[in-house]
């Protein structure tokens, strides 16, 4: 049973996975060598767009420490485009009692997201990291995100400023007109 977190902001999108959190526990009697992260394409859905994130992992990993590295590349398989190097992470060995447990991170920064994608990416986008990718399986399921993309409420703050200005200039000119005895 996997760990497996996604988390999307306006710079980047986050992804964390504990390969095996419960069989790492003290209370667990159970063994497995199912604990390793595995190197490979990363299946995303972003927007519509199927992409593929490619990770290799160091393949040394000493006990109990971190050990930094780099996503490979990103490809999008709708518009065949790939940006290399496109992001870093790092893996951590926990080590207890005989069992061990890799826990890895990964940030991708959402401008080489907008530039395989080939555009910025629509309001309300929905960000969806993959168990499978069509071939290896790494975790059952599935985990999304939404991505909001930028507020659009200062912008209408402004407008509704903007047009109290414009209707009270006339207005405060009447207004005026009228103080100093004026008609109109």
């Amino acid at each position: 049973m996997r760990q497996v977190g996604l988390f999307v902001d306006e710079d980047n999108i986050y992804i964390y996975m504990s390969m095996a959190p419960k069989l790492f526990s003290p209370d667990s009697k159970e063994s497995t060598n199912d604990y390793d992260a595995k190197s490979g394409s990363y299946y995303l859905s972003i927007g519509g767009h199927d992409m593929y994130v490619q990770i290799y992992f160091p393949g040394y990993r000493p006990d109990n420490s971190s050990v930094h590295f780099s996503v490979g590349n990103i490809y999008d398989a709708n518009s065949y485009k790939s940006v290399n190097g496109v992001g870093d992470g790092y893996l951590e060995r926990q080590a207890a009692n005989g069992k061990y447990n890799d826990r890895w991170e990964l940030k991708i920064p959402m401008a080489t997201v907008k530039e395989v994608y080939g555009s910025d990416l629509p309001s309300q986008t929905n960000i969806t990291f993959h168990g499978s990718n069509g071939g290896t399986i790494f975790f059952n399921g599935n985990v999304s995100a939404d991505y909001s993309g930028a507020s659009s409420g200062p912008i209408l703050i402004a407008m509704v400023g903007l047009g109290m200005a414009v209707v009270s200039l006339p207005l405060m000119k009447k207004y005026r007109l009228r103080k100093n005895g004026a008609t109109i």
